[in-house]
C-alpha cells in the first residue's frame, strides 16, 4: 500500500517551474485531499472556475488548484476528502499553484499526520528558498 512521504509538498513547491522532477515511492508524488473549496468570483458558484484543493503529505499542507482538465474529478466524486492521489508536478498559478497529472486512488482514508498549513506559517525561515511567495504571509 502506498504511503505519504513527509516533506514532499515543500519539494514540489521548490521545484515548481524547473525541470527537476520530484518522485515519490512509486515514481509519482502521493498526496491526500484534506479540503475542497469551489473557486468562485462574486456570487457566481459555477464549477467552471475550478476548485481549490488542500493537499497534505502528512507534515505540510497547502492549497492548490485543479487544472481545467481535472475539474471533472471533483464533480463526479472521483476525488474526495481523505482520498490519496498521485500528482506529477505543480505549475505556477494565480492565486495558488496548479496540480498537473492528477491520478486518484480509489477509496477514502483517515487523515494522516498533523500537517502544518503552509498558508498560515508566519516564520519565513521554515520555507526553503523561493517558496515563501506561496505562503500568503505578509512582512
Amino acid at each position: 500500500m502506498a504511503s505519504l512521504i513527509p516533506g514532499v509538498v515543500l519539494k514540489l513547491l521548490q521545484t515548481m517551474n524547473s525541470n527537476i522532477k520530484v518522485r515519490g515511492e512509486y515514481r509519482s508524488v502521493l498526496l491526500q485531499v484534506i479540503n475542497i473549496v469551489p473557486a468562485s468570483t462574486g456570487s457566481d458558484l459555477f464549477p467552471d472556475h475550478g476548485f481549490f484543493i488542500k493537499v497534505s503529505d502528512s507534515s505540510h499542507s497547502t492549497y492548490v488548484l485543479l487544472s481545467k482538465e481535472d475539474i471533472e474529478l471533483v464533480l463526479t466524486n472521483k476525488l474526495q476528502l481523505g482520498q490519496y492521489f498521485y500528482v506529477d508536478s505543480l505549475e505556477e498559478g494565480n492565486p495558488v499553484p496548479v496540480l498537473i497529472g492528477v491520478r486518484p486512488i480509489p477509496g477514502r482514508n483517515l487523515f494522516v499526520g498533523s500537517p502544518k498549513d503552509l498558508m498560515n506559517i508566519l516564520d519565513p525561515s521554515e520555507f526553503p528558498s523561493g517558496t515563501n511567495d506561496h505562503a500568503g504571509t505578509s512582512s
